[in-house]
């Protein structure tokens, strides 16, 4: 009976890995969205979809290592791309928007500290470009009189 039950937990961790690499895909499409690059077009296309993988291969990995000793049979595969089409049936649509969300509060500090920044910034150039402006006009009188 205990080999059973160490079957059915195995079975219950791939379903939840496929279910995981779901969610981290819909992360990976709303990065992508915001980034502004398509999949598999041009060399920021092609990196970010192979650093998507080995951070996928880096998440799945231990997982299955875990649930099945790294044994890459057949049932495992089954059972990860089974989590999958359930997550994308069931919670892709509702997790979208959330993911959406949260990537527009991640993103909200940064923007305004560059907001900050690009108005300091702006202010102390009109000073120096200012104070250069005096300085010519000081040199300019200086060489008529």
């Amino acid at each position: 009976m205990e080999y059973v039950e160490q079957q059915l937990s195995s079975c219950w961790v791939l379903l939840m890995t496929g279910m995981v690499l779901g969610l981290f895909f819909d992360f990976y499409r709303v990065f992508r969205g915001r980034a502004g690059f398509k999949s598999g077009r041009g060399l920021f296309g092609a990196l970010a979809d192979l650093v998507f993988w080995c951070l996928a291969l880096i998440l799945i990995g231990p997982l299955i290592f875990w649930s099945t000793w790294l044994e890459l049979r057949f049932f495992v595969w089954l059972l990860i791309i089974a989590g999958l089409i359930f997550y994308f049936v069931l919670f892709s649509r509702t997790m979208l928007p959330l993911i959406r969300r949260f990537w527009n509060t991640a993103l909200w500090l940064p923007r305004q500290v560059a907001i900050i920044l690009t108005v300091c910034f702006g202010w102390v150039g009109r000073f120096f470009r200012r104070e250069k402006l005096k300085g010519n006009q000081q040199q300019a009188t200086g060489n008529r009189e």
